[in-house]
C-alpha cells in the first residue's frame, strides 16, 4: 500500500467564525480526490466568575445563579449543584452572562 501524509501546522486565523478548508489531491494524470471539512475557530473561554460569594436560599424556594464569563464565543456551561445533580450544557452562553435558576428542594 502506498501512504503519504502532509500537514500544514503553521497556519492561523486572525478571525473567529466557521472555514471551509477544502483538500485536494492531484497529480500530472488524474484529480483524484476532494474533501471539505468545516473548522470552527472560536475565542478561548476566560475569567468566569460568580454573581456571589456564597449563596443563601429558603427550601423549596428558587435560587438564581448568574454566572459571567470576561471572553469566550460558543461557551456552554455545566452546573453541579453539589448533591447528585449535574446539568451539563444547561444552555448556551449568547452574551457574558449565564443566568441559571434552580429550585433547592431537600
Amino acid at each position: 500500500m502506498f501512504l503519504h501524509s502532509y500537514n500544514i501546522n503553521l497556519y492561523s486565523l486572525s478571525s473567529e467564525g466557521e472555514y471551509k478548508t477544502n483538500v485536494t489531491i492531484w497529480n500530472n494524470v488524474s484529480r483524484t480526490f476532494e474533501v471539505t471539512k468545516v473548522l470552527y475557530v472560536q475565542v478561548a473561554p476566560a475569567g468566569l466568575s460568580l454573581d456571589r460569594d456564597g449563596y443563601y436560599t429558603l427550601l423549596d424556594n428558587q435560587t438564581q445563579f448568574t454566572a459571567s464569563i470576561t471572553a469566550g464565543t460558543g461557551v456552554r456551561f455545566d452546573w453541579n449543584m453539589g448533591d447528585t445533580e449535574l446539568y451539563r450544557s444547561a444552555g448556551q452562553c449568547s452574551s457574558i452572562n449565564q443566568i441559571f435558576l434552580f429550585l433547592l428542594v431537600l
